[in-house]
């Protein structure tokens, strides 16, 4: 004997995602020996899946030598920040993270180099429908997170001396030493680069940076009449330094 059919019991399966993120496309000018940040939040109460890839771009010198610029990924929820991959010599990185709006990607590009040059990014994902959960971990084996920039008590070179209060450390500025704090100057701050179209949160932000003593060499190359500061990247940043009295 057959059993009859229940036809209310059929599974449904529920999708894993709510939206699409389509592939987003962009590229920024950064500025000669500063670090350039972009960062990818999602907006609050969302989480999202994503593939982000990013480059570099080989800087190529009249003697034929190239440079390498320094390549890091970091989770950033705005006042901390941890260290998940760095990549000085291969000129792409693919990375698959879960973003949320307190803990969400920021992408770094060093340059250590004098020239300003452009980078790309990438990235497509989904947004998930189900809830997030973070592990509990035994936090004796876990170092704290540190703060991504600190007030300053140190003071920049004399020639530069009018940017002051512009002046921070910043952990990581030195790719070579990601987990130290270097003397530097925000230069720019989470300027708005593409915002999400539902909830209008600026999704994507740019954050330029510049250590102490490489922006004091610049500013010095400058008054010798041996640097062009618009050719090196820093033609945005003319009226700041001039407000500030260093040129």
């Amino acid at each position: 004997m057959s059993l009859p059919l229940v036809n209310n019991l059929i599974p449904t399966k529920v999708p894993f995602w709510s939206a699409i993120i389509i592939q987003q496309e962009n590229s920024v000018s950064t500025v000669g020996s500063a670090t350039t940040y972009v960062t990818i939040q999602p907006p609050s109460g969302q989480t999202w899946l994503v593939d982000i890839a990013f480059e570099n771009a080989l800087v190529t010198f009249v003697s034929s030598t190239t440079a390498y610029i320094t390549l890091q990924y970091f989770d950033y929820n705005g006042t901390t920040q941890r260290l998940h991959a760095q990549d000085n010599v291969s000129a792409r990185m693919f990375i698959t993270r879960i973003l949320t709006n307190s803990l969400y990607a920021r992408l770094a590009w060093a340059s250590t180099t004098g020239l300003s040059y452009t980078v790309h990014y990438g990235y497509s994902g989904f947004e998930l429908s189900e809830p997030l959960y973070t592990l509990i971990r035994d936090k004796s084996n876990t170092d704290p997170p540190l703060p991504w920039k600190r007030p300053t008590t140190l003071s920049l070179p004399s020639v530069i001396a009018g940017l002051q209060p512009y002046a921070y450390e910043f952990l990581g500025l030195d790719p070579s030493n990601p987990n130290n704090y270097v003397l530097g100057v925000l230069l720019e701050e989470d300027t708005p680069l593409a915002y999400d179209p539902v909830t209008n949160f600026p999704v994507e932000r740019l954050t330029v940076v510049v250590s102490a003593n490489a922006l004091a060499n610049i500013i010095t190359q400058y008054k010798a009449g041996q640097l062009d500061l618009i050719k090196a990247g820093h033609g945005k940043y003319i009226d700041m330094f001039k407000k500030a009295g260093v040129i």
